[in-house]
């Protein structure tokens, strides 16, 4: 039976926790969801909080990190604002980071840039 979006989604998270976990991160929040956006996952590492997006795919010629639209980073962008308000954190450092997944060979590319203005 073929699997849906969101049992791909799911499937893909599951993998991209475990790396991050095996990395040293310590996921904070998973699929936090507000009216502005959503993100997958919100960890620090060391002194940085991360805000994850994790990407998987099956087309090697379009490949999971091509998905994150300027739009995407934009919905990331505001939930996170509110994130940061509603918990009142300061941290020192914030990454975007995106979790790229090729499937089903499973293989996983990490990119990380820093683009938010704070």
């Amino acid at each position: 039976m073929k699997k849906s979006n969101y049992q791909k989604g799911c499937e893909g998270e599951k993998i991209a926790r475990s790396y991050l976990e095996k990395k040293g991160y310590r996921i904070l929040f998973s699929n936090y969801r507000t009216k502005l956006g959503e993100i997958d996952f919100l960890a620090s590492n060391q002194e940085a909080l991360a805000v994850i997006e994790v990407k998987s795919g099956w087309r090697k010629d379009f490949p999971p990190q091509c998905q994150v639209s300027k739009q995407k980073k934009k919905r990331i962008q505001k939930a996170l604002e509110f994130f940061l308000y509603k918990s009142k954190m300061k941290p020192k450092a914030i990454h975007f980071e995106v979790i790229a997944i090729l499937m089903p060979e499973k293989k996983i590319s990490h990119f990380c840039e820093e683009f938010f203005d704070f």
